[in-house]
């Protein structure tokens, strides 16, 4: 089975963030991508997905459903 390849400046779209960001996470490990050729970067496109489910706001494992109530001194 083939893997989805993106162009780093579709990852970077995808992800809010620059060209630059997408080599520096790919470089750290933060998102897998492979060299095609002589210094082409393709970035997984599973693995910009599981960047965006790891830092889903909202309904994130552990999240409270009603606001959390705080105390207030006076």
């Amino acid at each position: 089975m083939y893997k989805k390849l993106l162009r780093p400046d579709e990852a970077a779209r995808m992800l809010s963030v620059s060209r630059w960001t997408i080599y520096r996470w790919v470089d750290d490990g933060r998102l897998e991508g492979t060299r095609v050729g002589p210094g082409s970067l393709r970035v997984f496109a599973e693995s910009v997905d599981e960047l965006i489910d790891r830092n889903r706001v909202g309904e994130a494992a552990g999240s409270r459903s009603e606001p959390r109530k705080i105390p207030v001194t006076r």
